[in-house]
């Protein structure tokens, strides 16, 4: 059975799909934490890119199970400004266990699709190419990205980023089009969101893994300066510059 069906009929996927069908708002989300072998297999064809930028890096041993449930009534609306939950991961939200003020970074966020999401408003991971940058040359020192974090703590991840970045200055938001077993690897500080799933009756599934460099030393901690200006690349091994 390939991995990534193997990993969509686990139990500990199958749980999060449940919930997210359970609520009675259209287009609900739903999430769960793992450490199913069936899921963390998911990570391994994907390693030796990982590796590639990072250096040698330990296999993850959890990941995050996100669902999208259907809402076939979005009406997607003319334009490409930027969605309204555009944000990156480590900034305190309702929920996400990230305290008040803190800025929890890591270096590269890997996903998994495990369902196909081939046209736009399936429920697809969308990034904003660029923004990682930009917001490395807003966060010029260690004491800016205090800030984003207090002002995260505060007003919202996408409303303080906002105050850094003009996001409609930036590229046009993509959305990943994508079939199942699909692997994206993002730079921890590009700017992402999710669509709406609005085609077909079921939900959307996405696997993340959040990774951090051997570099850092201590797994899990937080590096300020990895984040401001050319620090954006002092956890890579190789990059491409101006990327």
């Amino acid at each position: 059975m390939p991995v990534a069906q193997r990993a969509f009929e686990s139990e500990a996927v199958q749980a999060v799909v449940r919930a997210a069908r359970a609520r009675s708002e259209p287009g609900a989300w739903a999430e769960g934490h793992t450490s199913s072998n069936a899921v963390l297999d998911l990570a391994r064809p994907a390693w030796p890119a990982v590796e590639a930028l990072l250096g040698a890096t330990p296999l993850p041993t959890s990941a995050q199970v996100a669902v999208k449930a259907a809402n076939p009534a979005f009406a997607a609306g003319p334009g490409s400004s930027p969605p309204p939950d555009v944000h990156i991961d480590g900034l305190h939200a309702a929920g996400n266990g990230v305290p008040h003020g803190a800025v929890q970074n890591f270096s590269l966020l890997l996903g998994v699709a495990l369902t196909d999401m081939a046209a736009p408003n399936c429920g697809n991971l969308g990034v904003i190419p660029g923004s990682h940058t930009a917001l490395a040359r807003a966060l010029s020192s260690v004491e800016d990205v205090q800030a984003l974090g207090a002002a995260a703590g505060r007003i919202g991840a996408t409303a303080a980023l906002s105050r850094l970045v003009d996001l409609e200055s930036l590229a046009p938001p993509v959305p990943l089009l994508v079939g199942a077993g699909a692997a994206a690897l993002l730079h921890y500080q590009t700017l992402h969101f999710v669509q709406p799933n609005a085609i077909g009756p079921e939900p959307r599934v996405m696997v993340y893994f959040r990774v951090t460099s051997a570099k850092r030393g201590e797994r899990g901690s937080s590096r300020a300066s990895a984040m401001c200006g050319a620090g954006l690349w002092q956890e890579y091994e190789t990059f491409v510059e101006g990327s």
